[in-house]
């Protein structure tokens, strides 16, 4: 099974499947997919502080495109979206590094 692993600025891990579910969470791992706690998308951060919300299917495409980077002055380009316990909410820590496994 393919996952999507994802290191953010903050050193924090997260490793995702692409049905969205949250496998592991630093040292925390689940034998089940997290259904409570899933990966909706990520969000790109524009001009202004505005955002673009991609979904989970286009963020995955990103990922393959290699697209998913930080800015040049190594600041956070990508936030993860996510649902938990149905409540969207946009993690403030952004992506630092991120590959298919």
């Amino acid at each position: 099974m393919e996952t999507i692993k994802i290191v953010t600025m903050n050193g924090t891990n997260y490793t995702i499947d692409l049905d969205g579910c949250f496998l592991q969470y630093n040292q925390h791992e689940w034998q089940h997919p997290h259904n409570s706690w899933k990966c909706c998308g990520v969000a790109k951060r524009k001009s202004f502080n505005h955002l673009e919300d991609f979904s989970l299917r286009d963020f995955v495409t990103m990922i393959k495109q290699g697209a998913i980077k930080p800015f040049k002055n190594g600041t956070a380009q990508f936030y993860i979206r996510d649902i938990d316990h149905n409540t969207h909410r946009l993690q403030m820590d952004g992506i630092s590094k991120i590959w298919l496994s």
